[in-house]
């Protein structure tokens, strides 16, 4: 897993209010490296939600699962 991928995508992640959907995140890294793989950020992001990093939870409103960053207590 890459620190650089887990960097951007919490860099994105930081950026939204609402959370993102896979998708989003996808394209948003597009942007920057056209030579990611959706497998790779799949694996990234698991490990980021086991690690308590950022959270995947639904949002009912848009009927998708969206991933933020988990709030500190």
């Amino acid at each position: 897993m890459s620190e650089n991928l887990e960097k951007a995508i919490l860099e994105i992640l930081s950026k939204s209010k609402n959370g993102l959907t896979f998708d989003e995140i996808y394209n948003a890294l597009l942007e920057h490296d056209s030579n990611v793989k959706k497998e790779t950020i799949r694996e990234t992001l698991a490990g980021l939600v086991r690690r308590g990093i950022i959270i995947r939870e639904p949002d009912y409103e848009r009927k998708k699962m969206v991933f933020r960053i988990a709030k500190k207590c």
